[in-house]
């Protein structure tokens, strides 16, 4: 992170010399400045009584200090996406000298004006916070200004600061922000401050996802029982959304079978309220849960019901782009209809706005318009292809929103935001850049083109590790990497892919874990059993494989995974009685059916007509094999259309239909010809 680059205080600059700058306004005031009685910045002490200076100094540095911030962020963006050392430099000398005019401000002059002492002192440690690393002055600063408010009532002004407070004790001591928590909540409720109930209670729980554990999780989910519990009992309708909206989040990152399920029921109590004209304010409120509720039914693979979700989605992305709610900068108002003091757009630290009608709204920052529709191109591509991965359609989604992401930032988004906001959002701009063309490599892999698959691949590869080390993780990278290897006949190089440390399966056998990560390593190992199992002398490993894998994959919520599964345990341990061999193949082409999942439909066909209808005469023969062949058609793999025709030609010549038996050999020999030259050679006996 950019914010690392210097550690700034403001204590070493009191006589530092401004850098040069275009400030008409200020310039010519600037030269007339002596440095005289140990000044800063050539800047006289205040003056009181008739021979007053009629320059407000006061005022002067604190115009100069806002300068000098709004020059450095004006180029935040240019600086993030091209990553310059020189430009870097210049951002926080920019910085460091609007601090330093702020703590001139602080520490030379008193203010008449309590609030504007407790603004600037907010201010000021809103940038230390945002751009150095000089915690320790940060706390030291709100600490007199939470004195300072507490002794004029400055309300909304103490809340922003402490919830300031709270953020800079988490980066030291998460154990020591959580309890600082627990020590102004109390007040809070006490005097009924119901927005800073909610905005506390909403920090509690972005604070306990950054440490993402498995408590934390759950302590995350707790707090927003609570909110959501008081946002009933006043009829906070967007509030009880939005927590409801964080709970499914969670239990989808959870990702076990349990977890989605409970997203399921988290999204259900939203819809009661999607007609509330409060949710008119808060469009991305309503964008969030769609988005959510599609991606509930992806993970459990309910095609049927995902396709009018994506159609809503794609509707409602469509009018976001004329919506005069939806921020260039990404944030988003959440109203709570509890009356707003006039002040609080300037006391609140941007965690609260007021609304036009004069109530508090709490501020969310998400996406800005472009990054919506990137991830709502993604979500469109992987739910297309999870339907039919033969739709054209998919490799489109992806690659439109490839276009989007490769373009700069869009003039209007996130401009005057700090380099640290900037460069967050550009990781997840990269990361979604990246998880397109991942998706890509999948569409290639599934239609079998492994050449542009590895090509794609190999692009990433390079571009991942030019652009931004680490956003791509390696685990991910690794597994495709083997299935690219795999697909073209490369067992051996695949294998040692699959078998790497970071896709090993875990030592012991957790039954319903979940997560991508675990998903990764259970698919990796299942890729392992298949080559090993093709090799005589290997036999033995890959049934020992099986056993570890089994537990972990069995029940799994992604029917996908059981059906591959129970695929593997009928294929591979030839020595299964002929009834658990069926129970299991059985079970493989119901869980296959279920997902919709085409290719594994397309296997277990092929399998069951050469496990059961070999030398077998008869229609119930000839159907499967008819079967399998419109299957492997429809995938459009050639290594499967070669082998489901092949099965066809044998069980048509046994039946002495010779003539539908020579067509389907012609077939497969076709078919065969556009398989891989190393797959061609490992199986010449095929042809």
């Amino acid at each position: 992170m950019l914010k690392s680059a210097v550690t700034v205080n403001p204590a070493d600059l009191y006589n530092a010399t401004p850098m040069t700058m275009p400030q008409p306004r200020t310039s010519a005031i600037m030269k007339t400045g002596h440095a005289s009685n140990g000044t800063a910045h050539g800047i006289p002490s205040p003056v009181t009584g008739p021979n007053k200076l009629p320059i407000d100094y006061q005022v002067l540095m604190l115009a100069l200090a806002e300068e000098y911030i709004s020059e450095a962020r004006r180029n935040s963006k240019v600086i993030a996406l091209n990553s310059s050392a020189e430009q870097a430099a210049r951002y926080y000398q920019l910085i460091a000298q609007g601090l330093g005019c702020m703590d001139t401000v602080l520490t030379r002059w008193q203010f008449q004006d309590p609030r504007t002492e407790a603004r600037l002192r907010l201010r000021y440690a809103s940038l230390l916070y945002e751009e150095t690393e000089n915690d320790t002055l940060a706390q030291e600063v709100l600490s007199k200004g939470v004195t300072l408010c507490e002794r004029s009532r400055l309300v909304d002004l103490k809340n922003a600061m402490n919830n300031l407070l709270v953020r800079i004790h988490f980066q030291s001591g998460p154990r020591a922000a959580l309890k600082l928590i627990d020590n102004i909540l109390p007040d809070l409720e006490v005097y009924k401050q119901t927005a800073w109930v909610y905005a506390f209670r909403f920090l509690r729980v972005s604070l306990y996802l950054r440490q993402a554990s498995t408590s934390d999780f759950q302590n995350a989910l707790h707090q927003l029982k609570i909110i959501k519990e008081q946002a009933e009992k006043r009829r906070h309708v967007t509030i009880g959304m939005m927590s409801s909206a964080l709970e499914a989040l969670i239990h989808l990152r959870n990702g076990t079978t349990e977890a989605i399920e409970q997203a399921h029921r988290a999204l259900a109590a939203t819809r009661s309220h999607q007609l509330d004209l409060s949710l008119e304010e808060a469009p991305q409120i309503t964008a969030f849960v769609n988005i959510l509720d599609l991606l509930v039914d992806l993970v459990l693979q309910k095609t049927d019901s995902a396709t009018p979700k994506l159609q809503t989605m794609q509707t409602m992305m469509d009018k976001a782009s004329k919506d005069l709610h939806w921020r260039d900068d990404g944030a988003f108002y959440v109203p709570i209809p509890v009356q707003a003091a006039e002040t609080l757009d300037e006391d609140s630290n941007c965690i609260m706005r007021r609304t036009a009608n004069g109530q508090y709204a709490l501020v969310f920052d998400w996406l800005a318009r472009s990054e919506l529709y990137s991830l709502g191109y993604v979500l469109s591509g992987v739910a297309t292809l999870q339907k039919d991965t033969t739709d054209h359609r998919a490799q489109k989604f992806f690659t439109e929103g490839l276009k989007i992401t490769q373009d700069t930032f869009e003039t209007k988004e996130r401009v005057g935001q700090s380099l640290k906001t900037i460069s967050v959002h550009l990781d997840t701009r990269l990361s979604m850049r990246y998880t397109m063309q991942l998706f890509l490599v999948f569409a290639f892999c599934i239609k079998s083109e492994w050449s542009r698959a590895r090509q794609s691949l190999n692009e990433l590869i390079r571009t991942a590790e030019f652009e931004s080390a680490g956003i791509v993780p390696q685990q991910l990278l690794t597994y495709v990497d083997g299935i690219c290897y795999q697909g073209s006949g490369h067992d051996q190089l695949a294998l040692q892919k699959f078998r790497a440390p970071e896709l090993a399966l875990p030592t012991q056998s957790v039954r319903n874990s979940g997560g991508s990560d675990l998903d990764l390593r259970i698919l990796a190992a299942m890729n392992s059993c298949l080559i090993l199992q093709g090799y005589s002398h290997s036999h033995a490993a890959a049934q020992d494989l099986l056993k570890t894998l089994t537990p972990f994959a069995e029940v799994h919520h992604n029917k996908t995974i059981v059906s591959a599964v129970n695929l593997l345990r009928a294929n591979i341990d030839s020595s299964l009685p002929i009834v658990q061999m069926k129970a299991h193949i059985t079970a493989a082409l119901d869980a296959a059916r279920k997902s919709n999942n085409q290719q594994l439909l397309t296997v277990i066909m092929n399998m069951m007509v050469v496990r059961f209808f070999t030398n077998t005469v008869g229609d119930q023969a000839e159907k499967s094999a008819e079967v399998g062949v419109k299957l492997a058609k429809k995938v459009q793999s050639p290594l499967w259309q070669a082998v489901a025709n092949q099965n066809l030609s044998t069980t048509m010549e046994l039946g002495g239909r010779t003539d539908r038996a020579t067509s389907a050999k012609a077939t497969a020999q076709g078919a065969w010809e556009q398989v891989p030259d190393v797959i061609r050679q490992k199986f010449a006996h095929v042809e």
